[in-house]
This record gives C-alpha cells, structure tokens and sequence, in this order.
C-alpha cells in the first residue's frame, strides 16, 4: 500500500564516508594535482613565461584595489554618514595604517576628522618621516632588491654595475631620483612575494643580463663597489 510504496520510492540514507572513502578522496585528489602539474609543465615556456607575466601583472593590479575604494569613499560617499560610520572610517584608517605617506590636509585625512575629530596621524606616517625613511634605504645595502633576488647576492658583478648605473646616472636627475624611489616603494612587495620563485627570476634575467651588458659596453665598471650617498 502507501507505505510500501513510500518504502520503495524513499531513497535510502547516504552511508557514512569510511576510511576507504577518504582514501579515494586522497587518491583522487592527487590524480588531479599530478594531472594539473603535468600540463603546466608541458607548457610551452614562452606561452608559460607570458602567462606567469600577466599573472604579476594582474597582482601589481590588484594590488591598487584598496586606493580606488578608498578614493571612491572620500569622492562619493564622503556626506553619507551612514556608511562612513558604518565603514568608510576605519577602512581609511586602516589604509593609512597600512604605511602610505599622508599630511594633515590629506583627503584622507580630512573626511577621517570630520566624524572623528581627536583622530591623529599614526607617528611616522608623515609624508616627510615616510621620505626620510626611503631616502635612508636608497643609499643603503637594502637596494637593487629585483637584481639582488635574480643574481642570487646584492655584491656580485653584474648588481655593481646596476648599482653605479643607479648613483651617477639616475640619480642625477630629478626624476632619475623619482623612479628610484618608487621602485625602493614597490619593489621590495614584489620580492617577498615572487622573489624566490623561478619564474620570477627567469623572467627578470634575460632583461637584467642585457641592460648590464650594454652598460659594461658603455664603460660602467662591474668592479666592487660601495654605494653612494645622494
């Protein structure tokens, strides 16, 4: 009757996973990471160097995320209470926290005092203390930290030639000093990110050994060298 057909037609309970079961998840699970494994390295190294280097590109992107949500706080919804209290606050909060340079008449800065007037600048946050400390790190052994990571020691042949090129040629302009500077800001992420893979230094390599190249043909020394304060 009813209840044999609600016997029949109800599916059964699933069985507990057993030890055979969490077996076959391990073996399968491995299966697909060997297989996985297999047709990256079966790659053509071009097409793989190319994919390895749009995926750092998109890193570097994404990387800028927590500014464009913090500029679209203070440009959109700077007068919308609600979610400055909500959120808006700490998150510009801390994003400076974070380590980005910022003055008191910061954008930032300036929404933050309006629903938080006692609010101060975290000590050495200061556009001024953030230079000085970059400034310090330019013209130390700290340097040259893409080169270091590739040639494997910041004191070799081919980084002192990057390091001259670095003192008496960018840093005699202005905006040779600019990009110095804004690569001792991005670089440094990037290494401890990528530095020690492959990949990473594979790609840099072939770019770095022909920039060095070129420069020894111009007469910049590989010889040891000490850096040079400017």
């Amino acid at each position: 009757g009813k209840e044999n057909c609600r016997d029949v037609c109800q599916a059964p309970p699933e069985p507990p996973l057993c030890e055979a079961g969490q077996l076959n998840i391990i073996v399968i699970s491995k299966m697909l990471f060997d297989a996985a494994t297999s047709h990256m390295n079966s790659i053509d190294p071009l097409v793989k160097q190319q994919f390895q280097g749009q995926y750092l590109a998109n890193a570097i992107a994404a990387g800028g995320m927590p500014k464009y949500v913090c500029d679209s706080l203070c440009d959109i919804f700077a007068d919308d209470e609600d979610v400055m209290r909500a959120v808006g606050i700490q998150i510009l909060k801390d994003r400076i926290a974070e380590g980005i340079a910022v003055d008191a008449d910061d954008q930032y800065v300036r929404v933050i005092k309006r629903y938080d007037p006692s609010y101060q600048i975290p000590a050495n946050q200061t556009t001024e203390e953030i230079m000085k400390s970059i400034n310090s790190n330019s013209t130390s052994s700290g340097g040259c930290y893409v080169a270091t990571a590739v040639y494997g020691s910041y004191d070799c042949p081919q980084v002192w030639t990057l390091r001259r090129f670095r003192d008496y040629t960018l840093a005699e302009t202005w905006y040779g000093r600019a990009f110095i500077r804004t690569y001792y800001a991005i670089s440094p992420t990037l290494v401890k990110w990528f530095g020690h893979t492959e990949w990473f230094k594979n790609m840099w390599k072939g770019k770095l050994d022909r920039m060095v190249a070129n420069l020894n043909a111009e007469g910049v020394e590989d010889t040891p060298y000490e850096d040079r304060n400017w």
